[in-house]
């Protein structure tokens, strides 16, 4: 097997009492890789040592194993899940390996067990460089949450794609019932799609075609809008009809 990083004594049992820690943290799962990951339970300790002093590369001896560090899907984890591996793979490029978009939502943050920052400077950079990795994933035990505005740029996203997704659907189907309640005049000189507009329903769908771009503008402005996170790929706004009645007011001067 050939050495990759010239450890001393000290040096390598830093390097795996980061690891271990890292391995006890709740959210973290090892895989061994085997063509494919599966379920390998805890590395033993003579596993650990060739992989760390392989830089994490299979040996004769012992597959390389796979740390997933967070992992989500449309039906499992949550939005903390989903920014803490964005803010890893960004603070460790090209060693904290992220992986999103998957058949179902899925997605991770990934890392070789026993592999070293590949930009380190020499093996104390190495070791500090493991060590730092340990104590940001290990203080995701009692704050689960490693960055706020990285939290809120994730809600802001997911706001914004809910409305292809359903939203703005769902509001067009409001907005047709909205009509209704508020007996809305329908003007005699709207036109769809070369036809005269002759009652509420038909007024409905010409409304929407016309100005869902500025219905949606004023959605999002509602300066009480309440989003939160719904599982790990999904955001609810809270304030949902008193935003839509906001954007009909805004957008269309009713009386709701």
């Amino acid at each position: 097997m050939k050495i990759a990083w010239p450890y001393s004594p000290a040096q390598y049992e830093r390097v795996v009492n980061a690891w271990q820690g890292i391995m006890a943290s709740p959210s973290v799962r090892v895989a061994a890789d085997c063509g494919y990951r599966n379920a390998a339970g805890p590395v033993p300790d003579t596993t650990l040592y060739e992989l760390v002093m392989s830089d994490g590369a299979a040996t004769d001896d012992v597959e390389a194993h796979t740390l997933t560090l967070f992992s989500w899907s449309d039906y499992s984890g949550d939005c903390c899940d989903v920014v803490n591996a964005r803010v890893l793979a960004e603070e460790f490029p090209g060693w904290v390996c992220l992986s999103e978009n998957g058949t179902h939502g899925d997605g991770s943050a990934w890392i070789q067990v026993g592999e070293a920052w590949p930009d380190s400077e020499d093996t104390e950079d190495a070791v500090q460089r493991l060590e730092l990795l340990a104590r940001i994933v290990e203080s995701t035990t009692d704050n689960p949450l490693l960055s706020d505005d990285a939290h809120s740029e994730h809600m802001t996203r997911l706001a914004n794609e809910n409305w292809d997704q359903y939203l703005g659907s769902d509001l067009s189907i409001e907005v047709s019932k909205l009509i209704h309640e508020v007996d809305v005049q329908v003007p005699l000189v709207a036109m769809y799609y070369g036809h005269p507009v002759v009652d509420h329903n038909d007024y409905a769908d010409w409304l929407w075609d016309t100005f869902e771009d500025r219905f949606r503008v004023a959605y999002y402005e509602y300066p009480d809008n309440e989003w939160y996170c719904e599982g790990a790929t999904n955001v609810v706004n809270a304030a949902h009809e008193k935003a839509m009645k906001y954007a009909a007011r805004t957008v269309f001067g009713w009386i709701v």
